[in-house]
């Protein structure tokens, strides 16, 4: 598995300079996502219900995958009116929008 600065060193490429400026704020992020998906599963039930029994006593269990939402991008003119002075602030931007458009909180 890699790690976060890997991840980043591999992204950031020639700009690598930049990127560890930023590098507290890159762990706090990585961490929060984990912390999202730690506090998603424990959310999940331990284990399914039975949907319906067969002959009184055989549990019969719900296989259809979950209803997953359909997934709402940005027009080209959504994401101009997200440009910003600083490339952080664009990319905030951005993320706020999404999550607005998407159901989730910004």
């Amino acid at each position: 598995m890699r790690t976060t600065i890997e991840m980043a060193r591999e992204a950031a490429g020639d700009d690598w300079g930049l990127f560890q400026e930023f590098m507290p704020e890159i762990h706090r992020l990585a961490e929060l996502v984990r912390a999202d998906e730690r506090a998603r599963m424990a959310q999940q039930p331990a284990q399914q219900e039975p949907v319906a029994t067969l002959f009184g006593s055989l549990p019969v269990y719900d296989t259809s995958p979950p209803a997953q939402r359909t997934w709402v991008g940005l027009t080209d003119e959504e994401a101009e009116k997200c440009r910003r002075g600083t490339w952080q602030a664009t990319f905030r931007a951005i993320g706020d929008l999404l999550r607005e458009k998407n159901g989730g909180k910004a």
